[in-house]
């Protein structure tokens, strides 16, 4: 769990991009832009663990709930840019050291900023939905 090189944006958008496609395939796309929207916020108010335990707890075990896929999403990305353990990312993170969590809320800040790029070019794009309320017959 050595200093973790930086990414370059374009590395980010591209695994935020694949995170929204699956997203997209699962049918949960239109359940999950709000907390894309949301998540740099709640990262900035109420920090990396407070937003963790919240997405896990309104996720409510309920597997297609969009909370646990993006608490899903969010540890799998900090696993393979920390090199955390196996097993749940909070717990890994509770017995980490303050370096560790400092990187840790810089990476989630990270792809926050990198999942809004994403969602942007996926509203933006034709053929998807887009958040618009304009029948499609009528745009």
């Amino acid at each position: 769990m050595d200093a973790t090189p930086r990414l370059t944006e374009a590395q980010s958008d591209e695994t935020a991009t694949r995170v929204v496609q699956e997203v997209r395939a699962r049918g949960r796309l239109a359940n999950y832009r709000p907390l894309v929207r949301n998540l740099p916020v709640w990262l900035r108010q109420h920090g990396l663990g407070q937003t963790m335990a919240y997405l896990q707890a309104r996720g409510a075990g309920r597997a297609d709930s969009p909370y646990l896929m993006m608490y899903a999403q969010l540890g799998e990305w900090l696993r393979e840019r920390l090199g955390l353990p196996p097993g749940d990312v909070l717990a890994a993170l509770t017995r980490a050291d303050s370096r560790i969590y400092l990187l840790a809320s810089e990476e989630a800040s990270a792809l926050a900023l990198a999942l809004r790029r994403a969602m942007a070019r996926e509203d933006a794009s034709p053929g998807t939905s887009g958040g618009s309320t304009i029948p499609p017959e009528v745009e």
